[in-house]
């Protein structure tokens, strides 16, 4: 933005007439569900500066199924990108090799 001032005659400026500046920050981000939030390059708190950047990371045994692992805090107060989803992580069922039986001494449902 272009500000001007005047001088007031005395080598003074008139300084009652500057702008005042704020500086913007991004609400808190809800935590989604078994999904952890850090906030690398911010300070932890209720609100991210502009830039912030928040990661999401998936709990153990959990992965993320769509949306935005990183957002970031845009000039206008608002987070880019999408909510992101963790889902539990299945594996597939492995197969017996030639002459052998599988056993497991823990089962998840």
């Amino acid at each position: 933005a272009v500000v001007s001032t005047q001088s007031t005659g005395n080598g003074q400026w008139n300084i009652s007439s500057l702008p005042a500046c704020r500086f913007r920050t991004c609400p808190a981000l809800s935590i989604p569900p078994n999904a952890v939030l850090l906030y690398p390059s911010s300070p932890v708190g209720p609100t991210s500066p502009c830039g912030g950047k928040v990661v999401v990371e998936c709990v153990k045994g959990h992965s993320l199924v769509y949306g935005d692992k990183t957002r970031y805090c845009r000039p206008d107060g608002t987070w880019d990108g999408t909510m992101p989803f963790c889902a539990v992580t299945h594996c597939e069922r492995l197969a017996a090799p030639p002459n052998s039986v599988l056993s497991s001494t823990s089962r998840v449902a």
